[in-house]
């Protein structure tokens, strides 16, 4: 769900972009929570993933067999923000086939290089 708001209005500035929230679910009656995360806290001037290109606006690509999605990804950023991965949102497919998660790693491998 993407729902615009003024980063004023959170109380959000420039240099001061991080914020924290948390998300309850309800069930259908409506009168008790289903289940409630704990708080998170997420900066918006610094992805961890980076989907735009450059663009304003919400990302949204074609989704058709063998087309890529171009991301930028910033390992410093991700942590801070302790994020898990990606969701992406296949609309048209069939049902119990909508969402896919990307987990983005917990670490890095490089390889030692010794002369």
């Amino acid at each position: 769900m993407v729902i615009p708001v003024l980063a004023s209005d959170l109380g959000l500035a420039s240099g001061a972009s991080r914020f924290s929230y948390y998300v309850v679910t309800y069930g259908p009656e409506q009168n008790d929570s289903v289940d409630e995360s704990p708080y998170l806290s997420y900066d918006p001037a610094k992805p961890g993933v980076d989907f735009s290109g450059g663009i304003s606006g919400t990302p949204a690509f074609y989704d058709v067999p063998g087309s890529t999605i171009a991301v930028s990804y910033n390992r410093k950023n991700q942590f801070a923000n302790a994020s898990q991965g990606v969701l992406l949102l296949h609309h048209h497919n069939l049902a119990g086939a909508h969402a896919e998660v990307v987990r983005t790693p917990t670490f890095l491998l490089l390889p030692i290089i010794r002369r």
